[in-house]
């Protein structure tokens, strides 16, 4: 073979290198080890777990099925021993196994068995027509077989034998196999009119009558038809229940990782929001220090420059004056809600704060053609929050709905007992343009807005407000149809 064979590797070897690159490739994309995908401790325990407590399960049942199967087995051969010790104690049986050891005589033939003897064979015999037994062997120390229910197998000499060496150490020795039909696998087994492939062997240690020395062994081949099909059945049951356990343990782990992971991710969320509210409160303090008294002086020299000028001067002058509020506006909106730790919770009328809030908007209502709905359900328990926030909470909410109706609409506000009148829900629905799928996604997240006038903390500071009184919100929108918000607060405990 050339140096180049050497070393330029074989197809099969790339095939396999190729199918290993794409398995690992496939572990890594699930559990999240690409370079685009964040780590998931849920999806790592899915794989590892899964792994750990199948191989756990599997090996739980491999070793329990092979305990209950081997102390099946051994019990079966302590009863065959105990009866089969317990009726030769009561025989002179050690000429028997004395007799065949000695030489033949003379004439070659084979000495004649006293009675005794022909009592013990016919007792061998009768074990050996046992149910279930399908051959039997006596041996005595010299490995050499005295009796068989074979008589082929008489005399003959079985030396490599570990089952039947440990069993004339005094041991009862069982063996369980699946035999070969094609080729026995022991020499004794040669003398099997029908090898089975399930079988048992029972090598019997059979002592004097002071039970200090061995005379020989007793072999039982049996094929318990009964014993095997309970074995079966409760391996069956070790099988399923050891998998079952396997499912249940996974399954509530992988809940608890998986509801440990949407905590932490929460108070993650959450983390990050109280980090931007300290940078919102700090920016707050600094724009509130650095920006009001300017613009007070703005606003104050504005005014007086529209009292000492021409009419001409009244419309720049106002719009200066404007544009000032809504920068004060900004400057307020931040204060709030980067300071909201200051609430003062207590019991809240919600009918009556609505109606309040809707009468400050009248004259945007009649300027935009905008008619409003009410559905308010009277009698309902009072929520609890802080008036003040919870006012400029809905301010905001109206204020929203007009802006998505320029050329006018109708604005509905219904409230209603939920939740077995453990909480009150508020729904405000307009007929406004609508959000978009892909703006709806990212409306409560400060500072993201499309609008050129606002900072985006108008639904942020709703959304902060109910979250701190145990509150929700939700909002659905079409385009075209309108958008729906649906606020849930809860009773205040009497």
């Amino acid at each position: 073979m050339s140096r180049d064979n050497l070393t330029e590797p074989s197809l099969g070897e790339g095939l396999t290198k190729s199918w290993a690159a794409r398995a690992i490739s496939r572990v890594k994309r699930l559990v999240g080890l690409g370079a685009d995908r964040a780590f998931s401790a849920t999806r790592w325990f899915a794989v590892l777990g899964l792994i750990t407590i199948s191989a756990v399960s599997i090996g739980t049942a491999s070793v329990l099925s092979r305990i209950m199967a081997d102390r099946m087995l051994h019990h079966d051969g302590v009863v065959y021993m105990e009866f089969v010790q317990g009726l030769l104690k009561t025989q002179d049986i050690q000429p028997f196994f004395q007799i065949h050891m000695q030489e033949k005589n003379p004439a070659g033939t084979e000495t004649a068995l006293p009675a005794r003897d022909s009592r013990l064979e016919q007792f061998f015999a009768q074990i050996a027509a046992m149910p279930n037994v399908l051959h039997a062997n006596v041996y005595n120390v010299e490995h050499r077989v005295i009796w068989s229910s074979n008589t082929s197998a008489k005399d003959r000499i079985m030396p490599d034998n570990e089952e039947l060496d440990e069993a004339l150490d005094g041991e009862l020795v069982i063996e369980s196999s699946a035999g070969n039909l094609a080729s026995p696998t022991k020499p004794e087994h040669f003398f099997l009119d029908k090898p089975h492939e399930r079988f048992v062997e029972n090598y019997i240690p059979v002592f004097d009558a002071q039970k200090k020395t061995i005379l020989g062994v007793v072999e039982i081949y049996k094929s318990p038809a009964p014993m095997f099909a309970t074995i079966d059945t409760l391996i069956r049951w070790i099988w399923l229940c050891a998998l079952l356990s396997g499912a249940l343990l996974f399954v509530g782990l992988f809940w608890i990782m998986h509801r440990a992971e949407r905590v932490m991710r929460h108070q993650q969320r959450q983390l990050v929001a109280n980090e931007s509210m300290v940078a919102v409160g700090e920016m707050a303090a600094a724009v509130a220090h650095g920006i009001r008294n300017p613009l007070a002086s703005i606003r104050t020299s504005a005014e007086l420059w529209a009292e000492v000028k021409s009419d001409e001067a009244q419309e720049p002058a106002q719009d200066i004056v404007s544009e000032v509020d809504r920068l004060e506006l900004w400057v307020r909106s931040l204060l709030t809600y980067a300071d909201q730790g200051r609430a003062k919770l207590e019991p809240i009328d919600l009918n009556g704060l609505l109606i309040a809030a809707v009468e400050g908007f009248q004259r945007e209502f009649a300027r935009l053609n905008i008619q409003t709905k009410f559905e308010l359900d009277e009698g309902m328990p009072r929520i609890f929050g802080d008036s003040g926030l919870l006012t400029q909470m809905l301010n905001s909410l109206i204020a929203n709905a007009i802006e998505a109706m320029p050329r006018g609409g109708s604005l509905a506000m219904a409230s209603q007992p939920a939740e077995n009148n453990r909480a009150i829900e508020l729904r405000i629905s307009d007929t406004g343009v609508g959000i978009a799928p892909e703006r709806l996604q990212k409306i409560f997240q400060p500072f993201s807005t499309s609008k050129r006038k606002g900072l985006g903390l108008g639904l942020a500071l709703v959304k902060r407000t109910m979250e701190r009184i145990g509150g929700s919100i939700h909002i659905a929108s079409q385009i075209g149809r309108g958008t729906q918000a649906t606020l849930v607060f809860p009773v205040a405990k009497s």
